[in-house]
């Protein structure tokens, strides 16, 4: 589509069972001046979208209710009322060619996620966020890297699944004596850590980070399934409740995570006087 066809593509339906991808998504496009619906699963896609008209189609390929390609065949199966872009952690040369009878742009989740995710927005996007794009595109092509500590292999497994999907690099440590040595080669943008952990807990790991000049700007959110008051851990950015799907976390991250909000990469948290 060349820059004089473009056409004024302003709302948007995000479609994804994964609450955390649902979260980021729509917060950025939020950003980009998208006026945005979602949905978590393919039925309600469908309910929404018709209530909504939406111009542009965001769709996990897998999705309980229905899949992504039967939502957007179903809503648009000439492939001429919206843009679709389809969203998958792979694609088959098969899919994309399926894909691609709709007008759909296939987008995989992975480490250049956003990079991609960003192109195809300003192919069904309108000249006057141009610039926007451009400088989206510019920022997200450095992968962020985010340090996770925590003693449980399971957790940080969950999160290092989601993370990657969202073209984050998670680097993971067991305890904080660990993590604080690779803090200092690695300079994470964000610290996600567990409160109780043998060999360093999260109070030996901020004291070592807040005493020490190269890492004391990094934010660290304690991330812990036990009840924990806010106001004694002193030195964290936020403190966050463990939940199924990681929704509490990936909230707080908005506020500190480059892909979310790159500028706020080095913004240093309030230190304790």
């Amino acid at each position: 589509m060349s820059v004089a066809e473009r056409r004024e593509f302003r709302k948007m339906l995000i479609a994804d069972d994964d609450l955390c991808v649902v979260e980021i998504l729509a917060t950025k496009c939020k950003q980009l001046g998208f006026q945005v619906k979602v949905a978590t699963n393919g039925l309600k896609a469908i309910l929404k979208a018709l209530e909504f008209k939406p111009d542009i189609l965001v769709v996990d390929v897998h999705m309980p209710e229905a899949t992504g390609f039967s939502v957007a065949s179903h809503l648009d199966p000439t492939g001429k009322l919206m843009k679709v872009i389809a969203i998958s952690g792979h694609f088959t040369p098969l899919e994309v060619e399926r894909w691609g009878v709709l007008g759909a742009t296939c987008v995989a989740k992975g480490s250049d996620f956003w990079a991609k995710f960003a192109n195809a927005l300003f192919e069904v996007s309108s000249t006057n966020i141009l610039n926007e794009m451009c400088a989206f595109d510019a920022r997200v092509r450095k992968r962020t890297a985010i340090l996770l500590v925590d003693d449980d292999k399971s957790t940080t497994d969950f999160l290092s699944s989601r993370l990657d999907k969202l073209g984050v690099e998670p680097v993971v440590a067991s305890n904080g004596v660990t993590a604080f040595e690779i803090v200092k080669s690695e300079s994470p943008a964000v610290i996600i850590t567990d409160y109780y952990m043998p060999d360093g807990d999260a109070e030996y790991l901020l004291g070592k980070l807040r005493q020490t000049q190269e890492t004391r700007h990094i934010p660290v959110i304690v991330h812990t399934g036990r009840k924990v008051d806010e106001h004694v851990i002193k030195g964290a950015a936020r403190v966050v409740r463990k939940s199924h799907h990681g929704e509490n976390l990936f909230h707080a991250l908005k506020r500190y995570c480059g892909f979310v909000d790159p500028a706020m990469h080095f913004k240093e948290p309030a230190l304790p006087a």
